[in-house]
């Protein structure tokens, strides 16, 4: 018999193998039963961590934060463009008297001087919005998360 088996000691050698792997892998990763013997086991605590109100609650603390984030962002896009319009209105050749300009350039200027007090006008609503999320976060309108 022993005779017999030296032939297929090869065959042998990898159905060893493949099973010891097959074994390893069953006791390393955790499978469906061993998430159910552990929700059986903590049945007497309670799994529920957060009520439908504390849900309502952080989804209004979110939008608002969303709100106050997207706000930031713009408002920061806006204070650049300020500041590329100023640093365009600093040209030396916009310095000069504005009557002795050429019609074309006094158009320009006309332009970025409109354009600025539209991007202040702009960006003092952003920050009015802004403000208005602030308070109603200190305030705690969406409520308190028990």
């Amino acid at each position: 018999m022993l005779e017999k088996l030296k032939e297929f000691r090869e065959l042998i050698a990898i159905l060893l193998f493949f099973t010891g792997g097959f074994i390893w892998i069953e006791s390393r990763y955790a499978a469906k039963d061993d998430f159910d013997k552990v929700s059986q086991s903590l049945t007497g605590i309670n799994l529920e961590m957060a009520t439908r109100d504390d849900l309502k609650v952080m989804q209004c603390l979110l939008t608002e934060y969303m709100k106050l984030t997207q706000l930031q962002i713009r408002a920061q896009d806006i204070e650049k463009q300020v500041a590329d319009l100023l640093e365009s209105l600093k040209d030396p050749r916009l310095a000069s008297n504005t009557d002795q300009l050429p019609p074309a350039l006094k158009a320009v200027l006309q332009t970025h001087y409109a354009d600025l007090d539209a991007k202040r006008a702009a960006l003092n609503e952003v920050d009015v919005e802004m403000g208005g999320v602030r308070q109603k976060l200190e305030r705690q309108e969406c409520g308190a998360v028990q």
